[in-house]
């Protein structure tokens, strides 16, 4: 069974390749990477699994995933999709990223700047 949700980002995934097919603006993907503080992933994985949750509900969300690297035990990523670079600045606004930011500012769980590419699918 497919969810109205699931209908959507196929619809979105769709409707931004007939959009750049056509010369207009298309999706936004984001990949924004943090490296914890030495023994802290798992804390701040369960800090931002909460601003995951909420970030999913947010008008313009396609895709919000948490990942973890197999590589290290120290960095995670999270991979976006957003209809449009206003729904990106609006989620950035949104009470929780500042809750997020806050709590990981608090509890000394970020090493470093927070990484972040964005793209427009080509």
């Amino acid at each position: 069974m497919i969810t109205t949700r699931q209908r959507k980002r196929e619809t979105s995934f769709f409707g931004a390749a007939r959009a750049r097919a056509n010369g207009k603006a298309t999706m936004i993907l984001v990949i924004a990477t943090i490296t914890a503080t030495a023994g802290k992933r798992d804390e701040l994985i369960e800090v931002a699994k909460k601003c995951v949750v909420e970030t999913r509900k947010e008008d313009g969300c396609r895709q919000y995933d948490l990942m973890a690297s197999t590589e290290n035990d120290v960095d995670i990523a999270f991979f976006e999709r957003w209809d449009s670079r206003e729904a990106l600045d609006q989620h950035m606004r949104t009470p929780h990223m500042a809750a997020f930011v806050k709590e990981k500012a608090e509890k000394n769980l970020q090493v470093g700047d927070l990484g972040v590419a964005i793209y427009d699918i080509a």
